[in-house]
């Protein structure tokens, strides 16, 4: 049927106000069946035969039937076409085998009488195109996205308005009933709510059927997924906190977060409050000093939607002289940690032990002094009348010896020199002495 021709007579109908009483039906059937069209004759004043013809939209004849004022009908029809008509006016017209060019408008008309009209569809020049899916936008997780199935029947003319319903599946799941998902009375479009990172993973198809007895299905549509908005998730960094490190060393840490569709990273120093770096995942310093000490955060945000994680490092640097300690001791297989904490303790034990050395020293070279001044001289007759010759020899030889409640009392700064006893001295044990404490003052 030529489409134009079609527009142009029913502009012709409504110039000529031939409307046709409403509503239009609409006839829908498919190629090489036959197609009924049913018309309501208008049986009012039938007080003599009234003549009700059947043409199509360019006004060539199709069929023709007369009711009598007894309500009887008769027809006369094109050959290949059927007519029939009820005592109540009901006219039924039957074409055999529709082809393309049978569609389009009939009109059932009488002199006087108001056209009654009928439109023929032919299904079946082919089924619905293939539909396609489409998201209306990419969501976030725990948002809302709205899918959309789009197709259009090829039933002809094209003007007929037939509406499609549709069908979805979701992973193979045939339209899912779930309080995720919700329609339209089309089905034309599902809502999947409550978006999770998983939504990401599933397949969504679709097909369109024409909504009418005998209409077409058709094909599935092609996979269709969406994307999904999600993290920063899993943020990490690629060292363990406390990181320890020397001064001079390189400090290197990776900051990775699960982001879709991806994430920027920012450094910052919390300790300082300083941003260090930006758009870098890896916070790069050549060499560390001991100012550097503090803790390091590493901020990951979705460049989707503003929404950001943060993964916390401190950093520990160390003295360098520390480090070299521990260099040499490492290479004996030791602990650094407790090399360096025992060399602490010898440290102040040394310095303890040098303060008492000193004390004693100082407490030694007093009490030389205070015995020298106290010294008794023993004469030669005196000696001769306590002992003998013989003995004098050993006396001679004797050092100079305190007991021990001597010094007890010098100490507690008593002066009982009735307790304290002295040997004499040769010249040569005084001399010896007297060196000794010489050296010991310039040492």
């Amino acid at each position: 049927m030529n489409i134009n021709i079609f527009v142009i007579f029913a502009v012709i109908i409504a110039v000529k106000a031939w409307p046709c009483v409403s509503p239009i039906r609409k006839v829908f059937s498919r190629v090489n069946t036959d197609a009924v069209l049913q018309f309501s004759a208008d049986l009012t004043n039938l007080n003599s035969p009234i003549q009700f013809d059947v043409r199509f939209f360019d006004n060539s004849f199709k069929a023709r039937i007369t009711y009598y004022p007894d309500r009887s009908p008769t027809t006369d029809v094109l050959p290949g076409l059927n007519i029939t008509g009820d005592t109540d006016g009901t006219v039924v017209v039957t074409l055999p085998n529709i082809q393309e060019n049978d569609t389009g408008f009939y009109i059932l008309t009488s002199p006087g009488t108001s056209l009654k009209c009928n439109s023929l569809y032919m299904l079946g020049r082919g089924i619905p195109k293939k539909p396609t899916v489409t998201v209306n936008k990419t969501p976030s997780v725990g948002e809302s996205a709205i899918l959309t199935c789009s197709s259009t029947s090829t039933t002809t003319p094209s003007y007929h308005s037939l509406s499609l319903k549709y069908s979805w599946r979701v992973n193979n799941i045939e339209n899912p009933t779930s309080t995720k998902y919700s329609y339209t009375p089309s089905k034309d479009k599902l809502t999947v709510s409550n978006i999770l990172k998983e939504d990401a993973n599933k397949q969504f198809t679709c097909t369109a059927s024409e909504d009418v007895t005998d209409g077409y299905t058709s094909n599935i549509s092609e996979l269709f997924s969406f994307d999904v908005h999600y993290g920063p998730d899993l943020v990490s960094v690629n060292v363990t906190s406390p990181y320890v490190l020397t001064e001079g060393e390189i400090m290197s840490i990776e900051c990775t977060a699960d982001c879709y569709p991806g994430c920027t990273y920012t450094w910052i120093n919390v300790t300082s409050g300083e941003v260090i770096n930006s758009n870098d995942e890896t916070l790069y310093i050549e060499s560390v000093d001991k100012y550097m000490t503090g803790d390091y955060q590493c901020k990951a945000e979705n460049t989707g939607f503003p929404y950001s994680k943060s993964a916390d490092v401190i950093v520990s640097v160390n003295i360098k002289d520390l480090h070299s300690i521990c260099s040499e001791v490492s290479k004996e297989g030791s602990n650094c940690g407790s090399i360096v904490a025992i060399a602490i303790v010898c440290g102040v034990l040394t310095v303890i032990v040098t303060t008492y050395a000193a004390s004693i020293t100082i407490l030694w070279k007093r009490n030389v002094s205070i015995n020298k001044n106290r010294r008794t001289t023993v004469t030669k007759t005196d000696k001769d009348s306590v002992i003998g010759s013989t003995q004098q020899q050993h006396y001679a030889n004797v050092a100079y010896t305190t007991n021990d409640q001597d010094i007890q009392g010098q100490v507690l700064g008593t002066d009982d020199s009735s307790k304290t006893q002295y040997t004499d001295l040769d010249d040569f044990s005084r001399e010896k002495r007297d060196n000794l404490y010489d050296a010991i003052k310039r040492d």
